[in-house]
């Protein structure tokens, strides 16, 4: 399928107003549309990585997308399906100093096509949030990597509510750092990911380069923890904690941990804090739906499909969308580990009647 002209030239368009562009990691809250449709947009950079979340206002469903940044601005990003074919790509450039960007979407074969833009903003409920971003990496004589360790970290900036930017910070840092393995008994009391990494590279590069002498080839130690944005408004900030680890052994550990605060009190959001009622039979009937939709299951009992339970039960690994609470079941949760990780996405549509009137939730009782 060839461009249209007013495709072609709104490309030429963008490419020419490429500003200056300083290398920081960011993470920013953009909004805008795709092929005129709402989306929100969560974007965090590192160096010439490019990691981003984005939702239809519509739908409140998460996409998310990975790819490369240049040093000018331009970038490309791919999403792709559960077998690792690609299924849509995004090639674009940000502009005025990373506070917008915008480029060209195309599905998995560049037969269908259209635009897109975003830019920064955070309206009232919002927040501005930092990053830092520490990295090791050990090579062998040949370049080969043996060891890599990276670290994410979030620091939420609200400047008129001390109190509560100081607990949500601590209680992710706390909560990141302690998810990170011993080695030998040894790592610092308090959160030190600098010196944590250092030690790793220096635990695992012996034994990884006496692996490789014995092994050859063979998958290099690692650890990413890296803590992201995937809800910033409404008071609400839910994070998004990675964790990959392989650390000897016969695979790598994988996993994704969520928590969802309140930026008015500094405190993490119960299912109480939303809900009110029997919401649990209530949120459970919707995710047992769900669940059988999305595997075709139509035995009762779930353990005659490959899960580990009889029924559906809702965990404490929840976030937020514009449109909807996602409930995420790690590897091994509740299913054997060939079906995978996966998301059970319930609207607010269908749980209406139990969002609480006085609850930081109100204002999803109000949406068609």
């Amino acid at each position: 399928m060839k461009i249209k002209l007013p495709v072609l030239l709104f490309f030429l368009f963008v490419l020419m107003h490429i500003s200056a562009f300083a290398q920081d990691n960011f993470y920013k809250r953009m909004e805008g549309n795709i092929g005129g449709q709402a989306i929100q947009m969560h974007v965090t950079k590192e160096d010439s990585e490019l990691n981003v979340v984005y939702y239809y206002q519509i739908l409140g469903l998460p996409i998310k997308l990975s790819g490369k940044v240049e040093k000018d601005g331009s970038f490309i990003l791919f999403n792709d399906d559960d077998t690792g074919s690609l299924k849509e790509s995004y090639t674009g450039t940000f502009m005025e100093n990373y506070t917008s960007l915008a480029g060209m979407w195309s599905n998995y074969d560049s037969t269908v096509q259209t635009t897109f833009a975003v830019e920064e903003t955070y309206p009232t409920g919002s927040s501005r949030i930092n990053i830092k971003t520490i990295r090791n990496r050990h090579y062998n004589k040949n370049n080969r990597l043996l060891a890599e360790y990276k670290n994410r970290q979030l620091y939420i900036d609200l400047p008129e509510n001390a109190s509560a930017q100081r607990a949500i910070n601590d209680t992710i840092i706390k909560w990141q750092y302690g998810i990170l393995p011993r080695f030998a008994g040894a790592k610092p009391a308090k959160p030190d990911f600098e010196r944590y990494g250092r030690f790793f590279i220096d635990s695992s590069k012996a034994e990884a380069e006496k692996l490789e002498e014995t092994q050859g080839t063979f998958m290099n130690y690692g650890i990413n923890s890296s803590a992201g944005v995937v809800f910033n408004e409404s008071n609400i900030i839910c994070t998004e904690l990675y964790n990959y680890m392989y650390v000897g052994g016969s695979q790598p550990g994988k996993f994704i941990l969520y928590s969802c605060f309140n930026t008015q009190t500094g405190k993490l959001i119960t299912l109480d804090d939303m809900f009110k009622g029997d919401y649990k039979k209530a949120l459970t009937k919707q995710a047992d739906k769900v669940l059988r939709i999305r595997f075709d299951i139509k035995k009762k009992n779930l353990k005659k499909s490959g899960f580990t339970t009889k029924k559906i039960a809702l965990n404490d690994n929840y976030y937020l969308t514009p449109q909807g609470i996602i409930f995420f079941y790690n590897e091994a949760d509740v299913a054997r580990y060939d079906i995978g990780a996966f998301p059970i996405f319930i609207s607010y549509e269908s749980i209406r009647s139990y969002i609480r009137e006085d609850g930081i939730l109100n204002w999803a009782r109000l949406l068609n």
